[in-house]
């Protein structure tokens, strides 16, 4: 730590220069209309107005942290509704996170400040970086909160929600920085704290730029342990059954380490006031390369070195107090009773924790706004001046390929209509549970004895093989199974098929059916969580006529055949046409 101070001493004098910034804070009232500005997140890996988000997000930045003056994550998570944490103090705030969204935990708060094994139910980022480390709040832009479960993002850790931490990149062409002293007075303790924060910003070059952020902390403690035993090391000596080695931070009899002292005699016992002291020294060093117009590379690299003191625990129950009177262990009344005062702690022997922590990461970031064109699905619902959408997913079907399949099933047709049943497979929004799947294949068992229709039961390649079992077991020898993946099986009963039944899972198959212009319905099946993509293309191709849900009849109507590929495939060719690709 003393190398840390002599560091930021030598780096203080040599670059640091003092900015200040007048900052005009009048409110411009424009006939008594106030002007909201605009909440910019990152939580999708895109810039996004936070109204856009499909997510329950909260945002705090980073100049409203500076001016509440919040000093820790706890004090940061308290301001957000619906999230909690326990205050644990900052012994082994590294290794234990108290965050819970949700009211989601994995384990008792009884454990402390203990670390367990488990994993939390919260994730946290620094920056892009997938690291708990409750490093101090300093120079940070934002801090974003989405309330989970978010592993479609964010992984398996993510089950209560998680918490973002966005820092500030350094700033081409400019020099500035900041500094900021603060004291604290704590009630219950006997001593003042003091912290220092520094940022400094230093362009190096027209495309580098560097951005330091040093914190130094000294917080006071405010807990006393009041039953500390003092200790002394007791040297070796040769006994009657040979040499004893040397024992160190043995508990200290009042009376004497001889025989039978060491055993009767009181343990000496000391007052140590305001033993959770926190220091901490923080520092965190970017490096900014411009690279071109397209690409930029942040390298980042963070250490902290924290230093406590004790834990931050009141002892509950009954006191016991050594009386001074109290000779030998043997005798009566060696001890009296009393309460625990409010930051008293009956601990026998203190509690200190260190860490030294740090974390290199480096972003390569390219700007997809640079990108000529980019093609997206709608219900992806991405903007942009050079995103062209597609209605629904883009494939590689061709009406070609379907008339030159037509005569691969088409000898086992009997009937005159026949429906096309597109089946899928689970996935993490929808579940294939067997009672669900036999509800509805004997749903299309009634719709086609009841219009004497013929099915061609389809799988896919996420078909489990107990789905294909009870379609077996389900649908009359009359009807067509396919049993295993087959394309030209697919591809003939899209082509054979006057009606088409797909399941929900997929849009892409519910795409590809488009093409043909044929009725479709779509099959929905119990939902594990909800996707706002798969609403938003279920909304579309409800508003075009090309489906509908799955009920208890069929109907015929007609729309445009949709395709595509072909649409878009023709734009491109000709916005490009004239394009050097050389």
């Amino acid at each position: 730590m003393h190398n840390l101070i002599k560091n930021f001493t030598l780096l203080f004098f040599s670059f640091f220069t003092i900015l200040l910034v007048a900052q005009d804070n009048q409110q411009d009232a424009n006939d008594g209309v106030t002007e909201l500005e605009e909440i910019v997140v990152t939580a999708t890996s895109r810039e996004s107005s936070l109204l856009d988000v499909p997510y329950n997000i909260s945002t705090i930045s980073g100049a409203d942290l500076e001016e509440r003056a919040v000093q820790d994550t706890s004090e940061l998570l308290r301001s957000f509704a619906g999230i909690s944490t326990i205050d644990r103090g900052y012994r082994n705030a590294g290794t234990t996170n108290s965050a819970r969204i949700r009211g989601l935990n994995v384990d008792s708060s009884a454990l402390q400040d203990y670390p367990v094994s488990s994993v939390a139910s919260v994730s946290t980022y620094v920056d892009k970086t997938p690291i708990f480390a409750n490093f101090l709040l300093k120079d940070l832009k934002r801090v974003e909160v989405l309330r989970g479960p978010q592993g479609t993002l964010y992984g398996s850790g993510a089950l209560g929600g998680t918490i973002r931490y966005i820092t500030n990149d350094p700033i081409m062409d400019e020099m500035s920085g900041s500094v900021n002293v603060t004291t604290s007075d704590v009630t219950g303790s006997n001593s003042q704290g003091f912290a220092l924060d520094l940022v400094l910003n230093v362009p190096l070059a027209d495309n580098v730029a560097y951005r330091l952020a040093y914190s130094h902390a000294d917080y006071p403690g405010i807990t006393d342990y009041v039953n500390v035993f003092r200790v002394s090391d007791i040297p070796g000596f040769d006994s009657w059954f040979g040499p004893v080695d040397p024992s160190y931070g043995v508990p200290t009899p009042r009376e004497g380490t001889g025989y039978p002292d060491f055993i009767t005699s009181p343990p000496s016992i000391k007052t140590v006031q305001d033993a959770d002291t926190v220091g901490i020294d923080f520092f965190r060093h970017k490096l900014l390369f411009d690279i071109n117009e397209n690409i930029e590379l942040v390298i980042t690299a963070t250490t902290q070195e924290d230093d406590v003191g004790g834990r931050r625990q009141a002892s509950t129950g009954t006191k016991y107090m050594l009386n001074e009177s109290c000779v030998s262990l043997m005798d009566a009344n060696c001890y009296s009773t009393g309460t625990y005062g409010n930051y008293e702690n009956g601990a026998l022997m203190l509690e200190p924790s260190e860490r030294e922590v740090e974390v290199y990461a480096s972003e390569l970031t390219y700007d997809a706004d640079n990108f000529d064109l980019i093609v997206v699905p709608e219900h992806d619902g991405i903007e942009g001046k050079n995103v062209l959408k597609s209605k629904g997913a883009i494939h590689y079907l061709r009406n070609d390929e379907l008339k030159e399949n037509e005569n691969y099933l088409k000898s086992k047709i009997n009937k005159e209509n026949v429906v096309a049943f597109i089946v899928g497979g689970p996935n993490k929004y929808y579940d294939y549970n067997q009672k669900s799947i036999k509800e509805l294949f004997l749903l299309m068992t009634e719709i086609i004895d009841f219009n004497n229709y013929q099915l061609i039961f389809v799988p896919s390649m996420r078909t489990p093989q107990k789905v294909i079992d009870i379609a077996n077991e389900v649908f009359n020898k009359n009807q067509i199974i396919i049993s295993d993946v087959d394309k030209k099986a697919y591809l003939s009963s899209l082509k054979l098929a006057d009606h088409i039944v797909v399941t929900c899972d997929s849009t892409s198959m519910i795409s590809e059916a488009a093409m043909t212009g044929k009725p479709i319905y779509v099959a929905q099946m119990p939902t594990i969580k909800k996707n706002y993509r798969f609403k938003k293309f279920f909304e579309l191709f409800r508003s075009l006529n090309i489906t509908k849900d799955l009920e208890n009849s069929i109907d015929n109507w007609s729309y445009e055949k949709l395709n595509e590929t072909k649409r878009i495939s023709r734009y491109i060719k000709e916005k490009f046409k004239d394009y050097d690709f050389s």
